[in-house]
């Protein structure tokens, strides 16, 4: 799993136990975004980069990323492990509010004791990550008002997935749907 992990973007270091899945180890929201991209293209990966292009006044482009794509999983492995990924932004997963009306997947997270929450969701064109905690200390999100809205708790499709979902929407915008 760790060597897997680091063939997919993760960086941090990762300790070695059973309990590594359920996400016992830190690591950081460009990494889970970086390494859930692995999904949504067939097991292929790239170092992830903040500017694609720029365009001069005229719309010249004066600076386009090269995208070095490597095979970091089996088609077959990705394509099966896109299949729940699926389900999650829908109204039979973990994160309806997530749901953009296009093709994508996604993963919601939720820490022990509620002090961090996760959703880290994908479309075929693009991968994000959204943590929601307090940065300074581990306190639980418990009993907490966001924009208006008081949480007895925060879970990764209360709070972390309506964020993708709006973030998305406007990354989306113009872009048809593809496969």
């Amino acid at each position: 799993v760790v060597e897997v992990a680091h063939r997919m973007g993760i960086r941090s270091p990762l300790t070695p136990v059973p309990s590594l899945v359920l996400g016992t180890s830190e690591v950081s929201t460009l990494e889970m975004a970086s390494a859930f991209s692995s999904f949504a293209t067939q097991g292929l990966w790239a170092e992830p980069f903040l500017i694609s292009r720029i365009l001069d006044a005229e719309g010249n482009v004066i600076f386009e990323q090269d995208v070095d794509q490597k095979r970091v999983l089996d088609e077959r492995v990705a394509a099966t492990a896109l299949r729940p990924l699926r389900d999650v932004p829908t109204s039979a997963g973990t994160a309806p509010r997530a749901n953009i009306g296009r093709p994508q997947g996604g993963k919601t997270g939720t820490h022990q004791s509620f002090r961090d929450a996760w959703y880290v969701g994908f479309t075929p064109e693009y991968s994000t990550a959204v943590w929601v905690g307090y940065e300074a200390k581990q306190q639980p999100l418990e009993g907490v008002t966001i924009n208006g809205q008081r949480y007895e708790r925060v879970f990764g499709g209360t709070v972390p997935a309506p964020i993708w979902a709006e973030f998305m929407n406007v990354v989306m915008d113009g872009i048809p749907p593809s496969e």
